[in-house]
């Protein structure tokens, strides 16, 4: 009888020890799958805001072009037509 108690003890430490590696390696994974999760939320932050820079530099890329077609026009016309491309130039760089 003494050694059905010490077999179902060692039986149950083995469960326990089981189990145990089973929740360490469950926490193991948890951690990387969390790690990898923050890691790509921080990219895609990083992307966001790397779009945000583009969109920026695109507008005033086009703000700027827009400004030398107007000025380049302004050449070619008489003096009453360049006052009024100054004019349409300045409302450009105010919007």
């Amino acid at each position: 009888m003494h050694t059905v108690f010490t077999d179902l003890d060692a039986i149950e430490t083995a469960k326990q020890q089981m189990l145990t590696q089973h929740l360490v390696v469950h926490q193991e994974r948890l951690k990387m799958c969390c790690g990898s999760a923050a890691k790509m939320q921080e990219d895609m932050n990083k992307i966001e805001r790397r779009m945000g820079i583009e969109a920026e530099s695109k507008k005033a890329a086009e703000q700027a072009r827009e400004r030398e077609n107007v000025l380049a026009l302004a050449v070619a016309l008489s003096p009453a037509q360049k006052a009024a491309a100054t004019r349409r130039s300045r409302k450009v760089v105010a919007s």
